[in-house]
């Protein structure tokens, strides 16, 4: 009797920002920013929470950049 093959665990980045939000969630990294964060300049592309989010998955992709 065979066995049925075990699927191949998840890439690095595909629940990435489910698990940063568990560990931060947007609410307080909003409050974060709003209090200790850079004034005026129009406005951004990415909330701070995603800049940080993207800061932090680069950081720790096994690649350490993007092409992963």
């Amino acid at each position: 009797m065979q066995s049925a093959p075990i699927p191949a665990p998840p890439s690095f980045s595909s629940d990435f920002p489910d698990l940063f939000e568990a560990l931060l969630p947007p609410q307080v990294a909003g409050e974060i920013f709003l209090t200790h964060g850079p004034r005026g300049g129009g406005l951004p592309k990415l909330s701070g929470w995603q800049w940080l989010m993207s800061k932090v998955f680069h950081v720790m992709s096994p690649l350490g950049d993007f092409a992963g």
